[in-house]
């Protein structure tokens, strides 16, 4: 069970909203290149907004204790 964890919601103008998906791409990518490269074990990635054709705004770092 995650009992710690960081959201990070991106918000944009309305005109913008497409580029979300890019850029939480974007982090995803470098957050897992960063774990998988360090063998970082204790922190998870996920995205609890996830629509059916959209990432949603959110990004959660989670983890079972405080680091």
């Amino acid at each position: 069970m995650t009992s710690h964890y960081v959201d990070y919601t991106i918000t944009l103008p309305e005109v913008q909203s497409g580029e979300i998906s890019h850029l939480l791409g974007r982090l995803w990518q470098r957050l897992h290149g960063v774990l998988a490269a360090d063998d970082i074990q204790h922190l998870g990635i996920s995205l609890p907004a996830l629509a059916a054709k959209h990432p949603g705004n959110v990004l959660r770092l989670h983890s079972d204790a405080k680091t």
